[in-house]
């Protein structure tokens, strides 16, 4: 059933995709999407199209497309370092915006400029009429995780540590040192500000390495729901299925993507011998935040205040890992 929402999406050609694919597969109409060029425009709308029968057009300018399509959400999965110049100008028109991790990262920039630019960013959401949402979509498949912690050991009961082992084979070329850090460390971060909530790092025991192909961070975060020692490491491989593994009070579920009888697809998480199967959790965040639009409510998973708290942390743990704990 269609829900009367238009969406346009802004870079398509990666990441873009999948939002394209599960807006539609929420109800709404995906009318229009940015690119670079021409020549790229025209092989995006063809991949769409064989994709999930994508009927819309496609625009080389933000500005052409918000005018022409009208969309009610526009998705910011443009490179990160585009992201401020896109949600600025779609919060200035007035849409939706749900925009991928991190919030703003310009390798341009020193730390301390990154960080004014996802102040400015969170500040122009935060007093916006619509919906603001990032995506780090971990947090969402929390409730599978407990149904599947809670079969095993019963109550989950105090979260006391939090670990994460991330690795990701990408298409094309490798990001290594810290463009992995930049293009990754969002995701475990958001999983300990989720769980945790808003809340600061430990200095004095904290650890955080960037080497070619691993990143590792290690700390204590007291938030507004507690204190736990937080561990996670992220790489970028070449060969083999990536381990995608997380867990809370050293029990640990691994994550597996698959397409059902539908062809849609879905996540597993198991624990040994036991498992449990839900929806996709970038499925599950877009889910929630059409949701959030059709009801009128403010509420999104990963709203301004978390994200920019998430780019905060991201930010000063590598501040930790180039100059060392005085820094931080």
């Amino acid at each position: 059933m269609r829900n009367g929402l238009k969406v346009g999406i802004i870079g398509a050609s990666g990441i873009g995709q999948y939002h394209a694919r599960w807006h539609t597969l929420c109800g709404s109409d995906v009318v229009g999407f940015v690119g670079t060029s021409d020549v790229s425009v025209a092989r995006t709308r063809t991949r769409l199209n064989a994709y999930f029968g994508f009927e819309g057009r496609g625009y080389t300018t933000v500005s052409e497309m918000l005018e022409k399509e009208a969309p009610d959400i526009v998705a910011v999965t443009s490179p990160y370092d585009e992201h401020k110049a896109h949600v600025l100008e779609v919060i200035r028109y007035g849409a939706h915006v749900l925009c991928e991790k991190p919030l703003v990262w310009d390798e341009d920039l020193a730390l301390d400029g990154i960080l004014s630019d996802g102040r400015k960013v969170a500040a122009s959401a935060r007093v916006s009429d619509r919906l603001f949402g990032m995506t780090a979509q971990y947090p969402t498949c929390l409730p599978m995780y407990r149904e599947l912690y809670e079969s095993v050991r019963g109550d989950l009961g105090p979260v006391e540590s939090i670990e994460m082992e991330m690795e990701v084979k990408r298409r094309g070329e490798r990001k290594l040192f810290e463009s992995n850090w930049i293009d990754v460390a969002s995701h475990p971060l958001s999983l300990v500000i989720a769980l945790l909530g808003r809340g600061s790092l430990t200095w004095e025991d904290a650890s955080c390495t960037i080497e070619e192909a691993e990143c590792r961070a290690s700390f204590t975060y007291t938030g507004d729901r507690g204190t736990a020692d937080v561990s996670f490491v992220i790489r970028d491989i070449e060969e083999g299925t990536p381990v995608r593994r997380f867990g809370i009070n050293g029990f640990l579920a691994d994550w597996v993507g698959f397409a059902d009888s539908d062809g849609i697809y879905r996540a597993t998480l198991t624990h040994g011998s036991d498992s449990v199967a839900g929806d996709d959790f970038l499925h599950t965040m877009i889910q929630s935040f059409t949701t959030s639009v059709l009801d009128g409510s403010t509420d999104a998973v990963i709203g301004p205040d978390e994200a920019l708290l998430n780019l905060e942390h991201q930010v000063d743990l590598l501040r930790l890992a180039r100059d060392g704990a005085e820094a931080a």
